[in-house]
């Protein structure tokens, strides 16, 4: 019967030469069929994760990459509620996960999720999708901690429980005048690697928190008593070095003192030696250096200027940079010399100067516009003192194009805070003692330059009566704050530098910018009507040309009183 049986089933699947190929080619055509339907299959899913696939707990399977990343914030945000449990001995501490620092890359696990199935050959992901849908798919939500979180946790919940170590370390006894080694203990730390280990693992667990036993690992001094007896050997040497900063040849030694309330060591490590490294303590040592700032720090000096040929621009005087000591740079090499070399070059910063030839360049002034001067020859020793401080109000200042220039207004105020000193002014038929007394010679020079420099004057006053510092007289300027007052206006191509000069009893005004070839005509000043008690009256006209044509022409006028209707008041200031 069995024979019979097994020739019937022979019977029933022997295919014969013409059918062989028939049902291979059906074969064929249906796994191409099944394949080109799981190929549509994946395409029209593609913007979805594959059915089975969870992330820790998290079913994501279905859904899009934004749906899933919503349910993952959701169940952390829920796990950020929870709390972990950390034990030691007999105490214990509860704290939230935030707390401790943990948080989940969840972008990363949507993205290893949407892989599912997508990653590979075809037949590869068919069959990563069937075993997803069959027996489930889990991805990993990746957990990480904080260290610096968690260590903050530590120290201000925890740090009882640790016991630092006490290394061996140099100090200075100021009363046996002689350095020590400290006594060294072992200590005990929180085990940081153990406890984020176990944090992780508890977090990817199905977001569970739970108890956390608490390691300690035992701390060891690192310095050997040979390292921390060489150690010392240095700091003798140290104490007994004469140290200096230097700084353009000059020497500023330290004070013994200073070393040894600076001196310090840290633990530095050499490959797998530990060594006591000396170190100058920074905010102790940075005063000491800072000291010295008064003695080394000077401002830039600015060029002095004068006409060169064909109205070009010279220096008279070089500027000089400025120098600011660098304490943080002058610390460092300090610093590096403290075994290598006493002395140490003190690091500066640089500032050049506004004014110098090179830097006028940059912005325009190439030229020579106009000079000014006149003479206070026979002046008291207030008003040469008020002339000079002054004139030095308007020394290197620029006059923007088109601005109207106010000689008050530069001036300011006027009055001893200023630095003045009481000397005679007119004023109110009267000539009287005023601080500032001679602040005229200033402005009857400045208003030379610019007549000189071919500027359109738009207010200007003559004195009273003729005052003898102002001559020739018609050529003069008066001021008194507020008003009257000196202005014009700067009508060149580009801002225009103000210099004054003072040598010996003349003060010089110089005017430098870019010229726009003008020429400048000055007639007089022409005296006229004289009178024997000293009346007068005066001229002079300023005429500005331009390609040969006259552009402008001004006439100034005076008329002078007799100096005897201005009484000299007694100085009450003597």
């Amino acid at each position: 019967m069995k024979k019979w049986i097994q020739e019937k089933l022979n019977g029933v699947i022997s295919l014969g030469p013409r059918t062989l190929p028939v049902v291979g080619s059906i074969i064929v055509i249906s796994f191409l069929i099944l394949l080109a339907l799981l190929s549509l299959y994946q395409f029209m899913d593609a913007k979805y994760i594959a059915r089975g696939v969870s992330v820790a707990d998290i079913a994501v399977g279905d859904m899009t990459p934004f749906e899933a990343k919503l349910a993952l914030e959701a169940a952390t945000h829920a796990f950020d509620q929870k709390e972990f449990v950390l034990q030691f001995k007999d105490h214990e501490w509860k704290a939230s996960p935030p707390e401790l620092g943990v948080s989940f890359d969840v972008e990363r696990a949507v993205t290893d999720a949407l892989t599912v199935g997508r990653s590979g050959p075809l037949l590869s992901g068919v069959k990563d999708r069937l075993a997803a849908l069959l027996v489930g798919k889990r991805i990993l939500l990746p957990a990480a901690v904080n260290k610096e979180t968690l260590d903050a946790f530590i120290e201000t919940q925890m740090k009882m429980i640790e016991i630092p170590v006490e290394d061996r370390i140099i100090y200075y006894n100021t009363k046996t005048k002689s350095f020590w080694i400290n006594a060294p203990s072992n200590g005990k730390t929180i085990s940081r690697p153990t406890l984020i280990q176990d944090i992780e693992r508890f977090a990817e667990d199905h977001f569970s928190t739970g108890i956390l036993k608490i390691a300690i690992t035992a701390e060891e001094p690192k310095i050997s008593e040979r390292e921390a007896l060489i150690a010392r050997e240095t700091a003798e040497k140290i104490a007994d070095t004469k140290y200096a900063l230097v700084f353009e040849k000059k020497k500023y030694f330290l004070a013994k003192n200073d070393v040894l309330e600076s001196l310090g060591f840290v633990i530095a490590k050499d490959r797998s030696r530990y060594y006591l490294l000396p170190i100058f303590k920074n905010e102790k040592m940075k005063d000491v250096i800072a000291h010295l700032a008064p003695d080394i720090n000077r401002d830039p000096v600015n060029a002095v200027l004068d006409e060169g040929e064909n109205n070009t621009i010279i220096e008279t005087s070089s500027g000089i940079n400025g120098i600011q000591i660098n304490i943080d740079e002058t610390y460092s090499a300090l610093q590096n010399n403290i075994v290598k070399s006493p002395e140490t070059e003190i690091a500066v910063f640089e500032t050049p100067p506004t004014i110098s030839k090179v830097s006028l360049e940059h912005i325009g002034i190439t030229q020579f516009l106009g000079k000014g001067e006149s003479n206070f020859a026979g002046s008291p020793k207030n008003r040469i003192h008020n002339i000079k401080t002054g004139s030095s109000k308007f020394n290197n200042i620029f006059i923007e194009k088109d601005a109207e220039f106010s000689f008050v207004k530069i001036l300011g105020a006027v009055n001893e805070t200023t630095g003045y000193k009481p000397e005679l002014v007119i004023k109110k038929g009267k000539t009287t003692p005023e601080f500032g007394g001679g602040l005229c010679q200033v402005s009857t020079t400045v208003f030379r330059v610019a007549m000189y420099s071919g500027m359109k004057i738009t207010e200007r006053y003559a004195h009273a009566y003729p005052v003898k510092y102002y001559a020739p007289h018609g050529f003069d300027a008066t001021i008194y704050p507020p008003h009257p007052d000196l202005r014009f206006v700067n009508d060149t191509p580009g801002k225009i530098l103000v210099q004054s000069v003072v040598e010996k009893t003349k003060l010089t005004f110089l005017f430098f910018g870019e010229h726009d070839g003008r020429t400048v005509t000055i007639t007089g000043p022409k005296t006229y009507d004289i009178e024997k008690d000293g009346s007068m009256k005066a001229w002079i006209t300023q005429e500005v040309f331009k390609e040969g044509k006259l552009e402008r022409k001004k006439t100034f006028w005076s008329v002078y009183k007799s100096p005897s209707l201005y009484p000299v008041v007694k100085n009450p200031y003597e």
